[in-house]
């Protein structure tokens, strides 16, 4: 249903042929027999004819190519490419080390290509994510309150700049719980990248995107004061693997 909603609205009513371009988590990629399993089943339902209705008007899809790329190699087309699917860096920026580190809401993606190539030593995955921090919420205000939140309210409580609760005792600001569950994830997030990646510096450019990387921006320019956060991180690999798909269709 997503993905159908996703695609309607992308293109709209009426008759369509597209090649598509998924992005899977690293953990995914790294193991060739659980990607080759997940993108065979993707393929099976994607590869061929749709035909579905979209707020009341009909859409008629033919997907004609799947290719599949680790969920962080979108981010680095986002900063790479243009919207022709165009190279805009030097081309000593192709050949150097550039590390991506995909801060997502179950996962934390570990991604370096060098010379138009994965570099394997530096790649890993993780489940830190954001959703730790959100669990982390739903605990403290479970104890503190004892209200249920669920993890899309957890969430979006997280993301707020003045984040606030109605309860029996009145409105609660939860400013200084929100910091602490993001201290903690902060905290899990860089121990992993550091056991990866160490200070960062043998990379020519370091990357942060994905959702996690504006809620912990601070924590992750402080700690690594030469990397940048991309704009729109939440978007940036599916405005990178699209850039790609333009290139390579």
């Amino acid at each position: 249903a997503l993905t159908y909603a996703t695609l309607g609205l992308l293109l709209g009513p009426g008759e369509h042929a597209v090649c598509l371009v998924l992005g899977l988590p690293v953990e995914v990629m790294a193991e060739r027999e659980w990607a080759t399993a997940t993108l065979r089943g993707l393929r099976e339902w994607l590869l061929g004819e749709h035909r579905f209705t979209l707020d009341g008007s009909s859409i008629d899809l033919t997907v004609a190519s799947v290719k599949a790329m680790a969920q962080p190699a979108g981010a680095f087309f986002a900063w790479g490419l243009n919207d022709q699917g165009k190279w805009t860096h030097s081309r000593a920026d192709l050949k150097a080390p550039v590390a991506v580190c995909d801060i997502g809401f179950c996962t934390l993606d570990l991604f370096v290509v060098e010379g138009g190539e994965v570099v394997g030593r530096f790649t890993g995955g993780d489940t830190v994510g954001m959703r730790r921090a959100a669990e982390l919420l739903i605990n403290a205000i479970r104890g503190s309150y004892g209200i249920g939140l669920s993890l899309h309210e957890a969430d979006a409580l997280v993301r707020q700049r003045q984040p606030r609760l109605h309860t029996a005792q009145g409105e609660q600001n939860l400013c200084s719980v929100v910091d602490q569950a993001l201290d903690t994830t902060a905290a899990a997030v860089v121990s992993f990248v550091e056991r990866h990646w160490g200070n960062g510096r043998q990379f020519a450019h370091l990357l942060f995107t994905g959702g996690g990387a504006e809620a912990l921006r601070d924590t992750l320019l402080r700690q690594y004061p030469q990397g940048a956060v991309l704009p729109n991180p939440v978007t940036a690999n599916a405005l990178g693997l699209a850039r790609y798909a333009t290139r390579v269709f």
